[in-house]
């Protein structure tokens, strides 16, 4: 059964979570937030994951040799996957295979928590998320296309600093088209199966 927990800002709800992960490895993937000025969210979500005496491993995607990121994902008990750029992120996922890693380990049940880009990718499609993060990251633009995991779409960071515009842009515009979910950085949706709330 899918286990999926997705968040605006870790660090500010990992209290909100239900699992115990005790002894638990986390496969840390922060690699979204390599392209970003700004990422202390990087450092309080590990931060946060310790407070809740999870062991955290680090797994960049693009730094480490494919197998060995593979066999990381694949031997942790939770994925968990940072906020950042989500087409840089996206792209990474894609061109390493980690995409499919990643949504295998999901359909065996892996719990997989997902922060800001991290949450956004398991949507069919992140062309939503163009006002909130620059695509010209990723330097050949191929298919928006995303890992599918969801039937809705998250909308991380509603009216919060400082994406208050851009949110309520996006939601205007697709809330017509799409399930979109908008969460303040103080929700979480924790997804079982094929039925998810918000909390």
């Amino acid at each position: 059964m899918k286990k999926i927990i997705l968040t605006s800002s870790f660090s500010d709800t990992y209290k909100l979570i239900d699992e115990d992960l005790t002894n638990k490895k986390i496969a840390f993937i922060p690699t979204a937030s390599k392209v970003e000025e700004m990422k202390d969210y990087v450092e309080k979500a590990k931060q946060a994951f310790e407070s809740m005496q999870a062991i955290v491993e680090i797994v960049d995607i693009d730094a480490f040799p494919i197998a060995k990121v593979q066999e990381k994902i694949e031997k942790a008990d939770v994925i968990y996957v940072s906020g950042g750029n989500t087409f840089f992120l996206l792209d990474i996922l894609k061109r390493t295979g980690m995409d499919e890693v990643i949504i295998n380990e999901i359909n065996k049940g892996k719990l997989y928590i997902g922060e800001s880009a991290g949450a956004m990718i398991l949507s069919e499609n992140i062309e939503y998320v163009e006002t909130m993060d620059d695509a010209s990251v990723v330097l050949e633009k191929g298919s928006y296309d995303a890992l599918n995991e969801i039937s809705f779409y998250p909308l991380p960071h509603y009216k919060e600093f400082p994406f208050e515009q851009e949110t309520i842009d996006i939601l205007n515009d697709y809330q017509d088209k799409v399930e979109m979910i908008p969460i303040t950085n103080s929700q979480i949706i924790v997804v079982n199966e094929n039925e998810y709330q918000v909390k």
